[in-house]
């Protein structure tokens, strides 16, 4: 799993077509109809520079961000102003010592898992992590978007401080190598930092599985929607209840 450290200081310029605002009211839509009222304790797992953290603290939550990224937690806590909690930790491995009324895993994170195990073992931490009736909602790429609309693409960003290359290449089913290259401005030259990893997509029916024991799922949606998913879906999202 690639933790961006050398990416932090970007990262957010990177993603600002995110509509992280959208995607917050998105998310509490389902935080209303289940009724995880403000004050209510919010798990941000793989919280990287803390957008998602910033808007639930910013509307009255206690938050808690987990990320394996040192540099990305630092940026988290500033945008945070101090007001909300994060700790370096592997989402697939981690023990808390409260019970969080709703937890939220954002932006593909759980792609980042190379297998169906790891997968399993990051939702028992979740699931440990969770009040009985606990609110857990994540989303992830889809296996038709790796191999149609990743695999094989390249993209560039040209800023007047950075470059990045983003090239992706077809691995597997599902599974997409993706190679980063990115050179920051450093005075008269620019330092060069290269990131490689995989990122695989799961089967609706597979993570629906890796979930059972853990969750009982209330539905699946096509992004931002309530719509059910269809065979061109880029991104799902998963809302469940703890067990």
């Amino acid at each position: 799993m690639s933790s961006y450290n050398h990416f932090a200081s970007v990262y957010d310029e990177l993603t600002e077509n995110v509509e992280y605002k959208k995607r917050f009211e998105y998310l509490i839509s389902f935080f209303n109809e289940f009724k995880i009222k403000y004050g209510a304790s919010v798990l941000d797992l793989a919280c990287g520079t803390g957008s998602f953290s910033a808007l639930f603290t910013q509307s009255g939550y206690k938050v808690t961000g987990i990320d394996l990224s040192a540099q990305m937690l630092t940026i988290a806590d500033s945008k945070c102003g101090g007001k909300a909690n994060f700790l370096k930790g592997d989402m697939t491995f981690f023990e808390l010592p409260v019970k969080f009324d709703a937890c939220i895993c954002c932006l593909d994170s759980l792609n980042h898992l190379d297998n169906i195990t790891k997968v399993k073992s990051a939702f028992k931490c979740v699931g440990n992590s969770l009040k009985k009736g606990g609110l857990f909602i994540f989303d992830v790429n889809t296996i038709y978007k790796h191999n149609k609309i990743l695999s094989g693409n390249a993209f560039v960003f040209d800023n007047e401080n950075y470059f990045l290359a983003w090239d992706n290449e077809y691995v597997s089913d599902g599974v997409v190598s993706i190679f980063l290259d990115l050179f920051v401005k450093c005075g008269e030259k620019y330092n060069r930092y290269s990131e490689n990893f995989n990122e695989t997509a799961y089967s609706v029916e597979a993570l629906s599985a890796a979930l059972s024991p853990y969750f009982n799922l209330v539905g699946i949606y096509d992004d931002l929607s309530r719509n059910a998913p269809v065979k061109t879906s880029e991104r799902l999202y998963f809302v469940c209840r703890s067990k």
